[in-house]
C-alpha cells in the first residue's frame, strides 16, 4: 500500500520564553509530552504506529536522537522507531517530507511527526577544550548564537544582515515594529484550545507542575524571540486511515525546496515557493486561503510578504494567527506549528489550500502545499 500523505490531527505544547516557564525542560522532556498527547488525543495503538520523525535544529547535551529518546520517556513501546533530522528553520517541514516520502513509496504508513526545542537547556561549548586546557585561547562559545552565525562557511550575524536587508527595501523602524504588532494581535488562543497539550513535570517542594498556556517573549526589531516548545501530528497514509478509522483534516499535496547566496535570507523561500505553485498549476494562487511564513524576524518576514504579493498571494492571508514574530522562533517545530495554524484558519473561513514557506539558514528555503479535506 502506498499514497497520500495525510495529516490526521495535531497538537502543540504552549509557546515559552527562553529562560521561561519550561527552562527546566530539555526538548526530549518537551517533546514527551506532545506525543503522550497525540497518542492519546488519536487512540492510536502503538501497535499500528510504524516511525516517529522529528525536527530538532539545537541539539544539548543530552541523546542527540530527540525523536527515539522523547518516543522511549513515553513509556509507550521500544520496538517504534525514531529519528531525528535538522534543517534549522526548515527542520519540522523536513520531517513532514520524509513521512510523505515513507507513504508515497509504501515503506511506511503511519508516523508522529514533530519537532522540539529547548533554547534554555542549549548548551555553552569550551572550544578545543578536548586537546587544550587554556581558558584564554578555548574562550566559552553560546551554542545558540554560534549557531545563527555558522549555517555557512563564512559567519553571517543575521542582525547585521535583517539591518541590510531594511536598507535595501526602505523599511523604517516603524514598519518593522508595526509588523511585530500584527502579528500579536492575531493570536488566538480559543481556536488552540482543544490542541494544546500542557507540559508537566514533579517537583519535591511544589508537587506537580503543569504549563498549558503560551507566554512567548517579545520579538526585537531585528529577531523574532527563541520559544521552548513542542509540536506533534499524527500523519497516515490516506487508504490506512480509512482503515484505523480516522477523519483526516488535511492532505499535503507536495514540497519545493531552493537554495541561493548565504548572506539572502528571503529568496529561498520565495523561489521554493515559486517553484511549487509552478507544479501545481492547476491552482490558482487567489485560492490559497492561508500563507504561512516562517522566518526569522520581522525583516525578512516584511519582504518574503512583498515579494510573495508580487506573485499574487493575498497579502491578508499571510500568517492569519500569527507566526514567529508572536509565539517566537521554535526551529524544530516551526514547520508543524505553521501547518497546524494553515489547517486552523483554513477550516474556520471555508479556504482549501495553504502554504507554508520557510526562509532558512545558509540562504535555503523550502515550501509545502496543503489542502483541508
Amino acid at each position: 500500500m502506498k499514497g497520500n500523505c495525510v495529516i490526521v490531527d495535531f497538537v502543540r505544547t504552549p509557546m515559552c520564553a527562553m529562560g521561561g516557564a519550561l527552562k527546566q525542560r530539555t526538548s526530549q522532556q518537551i517533546a514527551k509530552d506532545a506525543m503522550l498527547a497525540i497518542m492519546n488525543r488519536t487512540g492510536l495503538k502503538t501497535e499500528d504506529l510504524d516511525h516517529v520523525i522529528c525536527g530538532h535544529a539545537h541539539m544539548d547535551t543530552n541523546p542527540y536522537n530527540l525523536a527515539r529518546t522523547a518516543w522511549l520517556l513515553t513509556e509507550l513501546d521500544v520496538n517504534t522507531p525514531g529519528y531525528t533530522v535538522h534543517a534549522c528553520g526548515a527542520s519540522g517541514l523536513l520531517a513532514l517530507q520524509k513521512a510523505y516520502y515513507l507513504f508515497q513509496t509504501g515503506n511506511d504508513l503511519t508516523a508522529i511527526v514533530g519537532g522540539a526545542e529547548s533554547y534554555s537547556t542549549a548548551p555553552f561549548i569550551l572550544r578545543d577544550a578536548r586537546y587544550l586546557v587554556d581558558l584564554d585561547a578555548s574562550p566559552v562559545v553560546d551554542s545558540i548564537r554560534e549557531g545563527e552565525r555558522w549555517t555557512q562557511p563564512e559567519p553571517l550575524d543575521p542582525r547585521v544582515l535583517a539591518k541590510q536587508l531594511a536598507e535595501k527595501r526602505g523599511y523604517s523602524e516603524a514598519q518593522i515594529l508595526e509588523e511585530i504588532a500584527a502579528e500579536k494581535s492575531r493570536m488566538d488562543a480559543v481556536v488552540w484550545e482543544a490542541h494544546i497539550a500542557p507540559v508537566s513535570w514533579e517537583e519535591r517542594k511544589k508537587g506537580t507542575v503543569s504549563i498549558a498556556s503560551d507566554a512567548p517573549a517579545n520579538s526585537a526589531a531585528t529577531l523574532a524571540a527563541y520559544s521552548d516548545g513542542a509540536a506533534m501530528m499524527l500523519c497516515c497514509e490516506e487508504e490506512r486511515a480509512k482503515q484505523l478509522g480516522f477523519k483526516p483534516k488535511a492532505r499535503i499535496l507536495g514540497f519545493a525546496s531552493a537554495a541561493t547566496a548565504p548572506d539572502n535570507r528571503t529568496e529561498g523561500a520565495v523561489l521554493a515557493a515559486k517553484k511549487l505553485m509552478k507544479r501545481f498549476d492547476s491552482i490558482p494562487v487567489s485560492d490559497i486561503g492561508s500563507v504561512e511564513i516562517i522566518a526569522d524576524g520581522s525583516v525578512t518576514t516584511l519582504a518574503i510578504t512583498d515579494d510573495l504579493a508580487a506573485m499574487g498571494f493575498d497579502r491578508n492571508s499571510v500568517n492569519p494567527l500569527g507566526g514567529c514574530l508572536a509565539y517566537g522562533v521554535n526551529e524544530g517545530a516551526d514547520g508543524v506549528i505553521a501547518a497546524e495554524r494553515s489547517i486552523l484558519h483554513l477550516a474556520r473561513t471555508g479556504s482549501k489550500y495553504g502554504l507554508v514557506t520557510a526562509a532558512t539558514s545558509g540562504g535555503q528555503g523550502m515550501a509545502m502545499l496543503i489542502e483541508v479535506i
